[in-house]
């Protein structure tokens, strides 16, 4: 059986340049102490390096899995789970404490693209006891002049 769309049908658009990032901005603590009870202990072996960055600033903490770890939003998202799945207890005290702490799922979009999820994504973002937003960046190519021009 052939699982191809027909010759002419609509593909739908998909993000590009995916990633996913647990984003922890600290509201009574410093980002290092934040990043130090939560990073500091996770293997970060050869098969998980690729792709995982995490990175501490003045104000935020956070840990991104990106498309070198897989293109998929799926992949990154179940990745990010099982990464700190050791540590959710850690990030529900976190966010229970008055900090901010997100899952975030980024990437270029453009009208009509969609991200598609599945419950076992979900199902591991709500383990880590988390909220869960969306950053759509467009192409600078596509970018209006006036950015309620979607509206018309």
């Amino acid at each position: 059986m052939n699982s191809q769309p027909p010759a002419g049908a609509i593909h739908p658009l998909e993000w590009e340049n995916v990633s996913t990032s647990l984003v922890i901005t600290p509201t009574g603590t410093s980002p290092q102490h934040a990043a130090q009870l939560i990073f500091s202990d996770l293997e970060f072996n050869e098969s998980v390096r690729a792709g995982v960055t995490a990175v501490t600033t003045e104000t935020s903490v956070s840990l991104t899995f990106d498309e070198m770890f897989s293109p998929d939003a799926e992949e990154q998202v179940l990745g990010l789970s099982r990464h700190l799945a050791s540590k959710a207890a850690i990030i529900r005290e976190f966010a229970h404490q008055g900090n901010l702490v997100s899952v975030e799922i980024a990437g270029l979009v453009e009208t009509n693209a969609k991200l598609r999820l599945s419950p076992a994504a979900f199902s591991a973002i709500s383990a880590l006891g988390t909220s869960l937003t969306f950053r759509t960046l467009v192409p600078e190519e596509l970018q209006e002049d006036d950015p309620l021009a979607w509206l018309d």
